[in-house]
């Protein structure tokens, strides 16, 4: 007898079912023995219960998974405090800077990094960081095959050695720059010690003049709080010309001289001389001496000596020659007067 459809339900039907006698695509051994058909996760679109609940269990925000090492924290809030084992400064970067070793400090920090230049090593730059909250790194990366110069004019002052600045107390502000005989210093109205590198000058309140400013620092309940870098890639310096100074500019140096239309130049010079004795009516001859620069024709200033008072005797002079002085002496005292030697003067005054 051959069944036909629709002869027996499914509440007729009693005893175990074989895996043979199911489908293919839902076959628990393929389930979890490798092969899944497309089939098979069909029939799973819509599963709830006990395989629902351990996935949710095993998405669920709660669940952490926490590293250790340069790497901390959980999966999803993960923070790089270290690079190869060493510690990386928290202090934010600025624009421009990179990320570098600093052995001053034992860390890696940011540190703005300077242009190669045309051959030899690269020069480092001068800058400030703050190593801690307590602490100010200057020129970390100074050294003497890399140093940081400073300009002053045509003289280069070389820094070669980091230094730090530890503050211990005070609210205020330090001031960080390089004087004219190359050392770095820290003026201060603070409570702060500087390394052997540089020098700490307490009572100041601004860069003093003369100086390359570096950087300023603000402190607050002896902690540093905020930098300013006032360091300049270019700058330039104007001087302006005062009354009676003239500042001529060419091939690129500056030339200040006095302005000889406002301001009288002079040329002087002396000499001693003995005169022989001079007759009652009459002028000694003519005695030179050297003014250099004298012209013929130049007004002369004379200075007589004092053995010309109450002696009854003039005297006058003048260029009588390119650079000489002619002096002539001549007697009015009614009788002999012989001089003692002295020492006479002359002064020529231009552009009065």
């Amino acid at each position: 007898m051959t069944s036909q459809a629709g002869d027996y339900s499914f509440s007729q039907l009693s005893g175990t079912v074989a895996p043979a006698q199911l489908a293919g695509g839902i076959d628990a051994g393929k389930i979890s023995g490798g092969t899944v058909s497309s089939t098979a996760f069909g029939y799973l679109a819509n599963v709830s219960g006990d395989i629902q609940a351990q996935i949710n269990g095993k998405s669920a925000a709660t669940h952490t998974h926490t590293v250790t090492g340069d790497v901390t924290g959980d999966l999803g809030s993960l923070v790089v405090s270290r690079i190869q084992t060493q510690p990386v400064a928290a202090t934010p970067a600025s624009d421009g800077q990179v990320l570098t070793w600093s052995a001053a400090s034992g860390q890696w920090q940011p540190q703005t990094v300077a242009s190669p230049s045309a051959g030899g090593n690269v020069p480092s730059t001068l800058g400030v960081s703050m190593s801690s909250a307590t602490t100010l790194t200057i020129g970390a990366n100074c050294s003497a095959a890399a140093p940081c110069n400073v300009g002053f004019g045509n003289l280069v002052q070389a820094v070669v050695n980091p230094a730090t600045v530890t503050l211990t107390a005070g609210t205020g502000t330090a001031y960080i720059y390089v004087d004219q005989t190359g050392t770095v210093t820290v003026g201060h109205n603070l409570t702060l010690l500087c390394s052997s590198a540089c020098q700490a000058t307490s009572g100041v309140t601004a860069f003093p003049a003369g100086v390359i400013p570096i950087a300023s620092w603000q402190a607050t309940s002896g902690t540093w709080s905020q930098g300013t870098d006032w360091r300049a890639f270019l700058a330039t310096k104007v001087v302006n010309a005062g009354n009676g100074i003239v500042v001529v500019e060419a091939n690129g140096a500056a030339t200040v001289a006095v302005d000889a239309t406002v301001v009288p130049t002079y040329i002087t010079a002396s000499a001693t001389l003995d005169l022989p004795a001079i007759p009652t009516g009459g002028c000694s001859g003519d005695f030179t001496f050297a003014l250099a620069g004298a012209l013929p024709g130049d007004t002369v200033a004379p200075g007589w000596p004092t053995v010309f008072n109450g002696a009854g005797t003039l005297g006058t002079m003048w260029v009588s020659a390119l650079g000489t002085v002619s002096v002539r002496v001549c007697n009015f005292s009614g009788a002999s007067v012989d001089l003692s030697p002295a020492v006479y003067s002359a002064t020529v005054v231009r552009s009065m």
